[in-house]
């Protein structure tokens, strides 16, 4: 009896002193050989940790991982080998082409290294670790500590996203996160648009500062819209660019590096988003030549930017009867007396009919000039001031062309005005 009391004591005070201890997680497995190839490879659970070790130079372990919903993924690898002791981890998909790789001198005992994240689609993944045979350090038969990490998410990339036809599904105005795992690769999205309206994207960095990135946007037949390199500079801060006028349909945006430069590469996350909103006064591209003017009603303002020094916006109106008509301008103000616009005037066989420099200090909508016109159709054309010239703008703009009659001194008369004033007077009321 006094045997039992004291094993029984025993076994108290070691429950006692374990729930005082700091929990141990008890989600650790062992690496079980022959696990040296793919078809052999050890199945491991995500967010589980994998003990193994390498019982000769040669010796490869496999481990195999299945996601059955799309999620995030990286890697933490840690070993109890002395330091100065060289490791490879590869993650790879099911066909064994590597995705993730790593040659890391894991140091002193204890310390761990992270993978880069990776947004990856449901199905089949293998991880595969070996030892670094063109080393001096040494070999160790110590044990190593596999976890793969794995969050259920809906807001990353899915690998492999690296061409139109694979393309990433990304809703608008919604922030999609991504890296880039080399510096030759691209990340491709899809988006479709449902009516007209206006659109402009949100690009950051988390991380690093000073590194160039290229954002292009095309059309579902590849034709680039948008090609923007940027320096991203301080973490944290965001650029979003100018607005784009864009009609119902599918379109593509790509991430890439700036590979001319000499800034350095970086597989930090970025964010994207698609920045969207309906509206049926804005430009609508392609509107580059007089073949594909947008139509606009005189009297109408429709909005634009000018994106970059090439960019071309292209309106025609229509008059049915001869009239005189004022061009109408305005934009936010950029505190300067230069010129940053350029708008022309056109009859429908290219002849020039006026042109208007607008300075950077207009603030309200204002007249550029009038002209009477006989009926017919017509185009104005607005562009960057001058293409020799830095100065440019990608700020929105507004234009109208304002009909009536001309006076005989060639001043605009407002018929709706004078209409609604003559109107007044005969019914007695005083506007």
């Amino acid at each position: 009896m006094r045997k039992w009391k004291n094993n029984w004591l025993a076994s108290l005070c070691i429950a006692g002193v374990l729930a005082l201890m700091p929990s141990i997680s008890v989600c650790a497995e062992s690496e079980q050989e022959s696990n040296d190839d793919l078809e052999h490879a050890q199945e491991l659970e995500v967010n589980t940790e994998m003990v193994g070790n390498l019982s000769s130079e040669k010796d490869r372990d496999f481990y195999k991982i299945t996601l059955s919903e799309p999620g995030m993924v990286n890697y933490t690898f840690k070993t109890d080998n002395e330091s100065g002791q060289y490791y490879y981890v590869v993650f790879c998909d099911e066909n064994g082409k590597e995705m993730i790789s790593s040659q890391r001198l894991y140091g002193s005992p204890g310390n761990s290294y992270t993978s880069i994240n990776m947004g990856l689609s449901e199905g089949t993944y293998y991880a595969r670790v070996y030892w670094e045979l063109f080393t001096n350090n040494g070999f160790s038969k110590k044990n190593y500590h596999l976890t793969v990490n794995y969050e259920e998410v809906d807001d990353w990339e899915k690998e492999y996203n690296e061409d139109f036809e694979s393309a990433t599904p990304i809703k608008l105005n919604t922030d999609i996160k991504g890296n880039l795992r080399f510096d030759s690769e691209k990340d491709y999205y899809k988006f479709t648009i449902e009516g007209d309206g206006k659109f402009s994207y949100t690009f950051r960095m988390e991380n690093q500062e000073g590194k160039y990135c290229s954002v292009n946007l095309y059309d579902e037949n590849g034709k680039e819209l948008i090609d923007e390199q940027r320096l991203y500079g301080t973490p944290g801060n965001s650029f979003t660019s100018a607005h784009i006028g864009l009609t119902k349909g599918t379109y593509y945006m790509r991430v890439h590096w700036v590979l001319k430069t000499n800034n350095g590469f970086s597989t930090d996350d970025y964010h994207l988003t698609l920045n969207f909103e309906k509206a049926n006064d804005w430009e609508v591209e392609y509107n580059e030549d007089f073949d594909h003017a947008n139509m606009i009603k005189p009297g109408s303002e429709v909005f634009g930017s000018i994106r970059q020094s090439q960019d071309v916006d292209m309106y025609r109106f229509t008059l049915y009867d001869r009239r005189g008509i004022n061009v109408m301008f305005r934009h936010k103000s950029l505190e300067s007396k230069d010129a940053y616009w350029q708008v022309r005037l056109y009859d429908k066989d290219g002849n020039e009919l006026a042109k208007y420099d607008v300075a950077g200090d207009l603030i309200n909508q204002q007249k550029l000039g009038s002209i009477n016109l006989a009926a017919g159709e017509y185009y104005v054309k607005v562009t960057q001031y001058n293409e020799s010239v830095s100065r440019s703008s990608d700020i929105d703009y507004g234009l109208e062309i304002g009909t009536g009659e001309l006076d005989s001194d060639g001043g605009f008369r407002d018929m709706v005005k004078e209409g609604l004033q003559y109107f007044y007077k005969q019914v007695g009321i005083r506007p």
